[in-house]
């Protein structure tokens, strides 16, 4: 993978950490805003830069001494996602969208099971919002890899 690809992927992300941390934590909004981008991104990049991404945002996120269920969760869920979007590929916006919503609901069926259960309605909503968000860095990922007509 070429190295501009994970520094775009990288500042995607800790853009989005630093979102979360101004924004939306201090109102009791936690999003998995990162995970939607890193779950977006591993249907672009490979296996290694996910795994990358995935231990740099959550040490920023969340530095815990031990390995933690949401540890093992945000590791396994966007990496089995890269290793399966290589056998189907799953290249669309749609399905970037998919994946995010899908992915933060496994994240937090595997972090916090019972939570789930008890606030369904906030787990879906954030989901759907996570998939937006998902979509938006799906594309513009694409858009910023595209070469321009000025370029030409």
């Amino acid at each position: 993978m070429r190295l501009s690809r994970l520094l775009i992927s990288f500042l995607i992300v800790v853009l989005l950490i630093l979102v979360e941390w101004r924004f939306l934590e201090p109102w009791g909004v936690p999003l998995q805003l990162p995970l939607a981008a890193i779950l977006a991104l591993s249907l672009l990049i490979d296996a290694r830069s996910v795994v990358l991404l995935s231990l740099s945002s959550f040490f920023l996120l969340n530095w815990r001494p031990g390995v933690t269920p949401e540890f093992a969760a945000y590791l396994a869920v966007p990496l089995f996602l890269s290793l399966f979007q290589r056998f189907f590929p799953l290249r669309s916006t749609l399905n970037a969208a998919l994946v995010g919503c899908a992915g933060v609901l496994l994240w937090y069926l595997a972090a916090n099971p019972s939570g789930v259960f008890a606030f369904p309605s906030r787990i879906g909503l954030e989901a759907i919002l996570c998939s937006v968000v998902a979509a938006l860095v799906f594309r513009f990922f694409r858009w910023a890899e595209q070469p321009s007509l000025s370029r030409r």
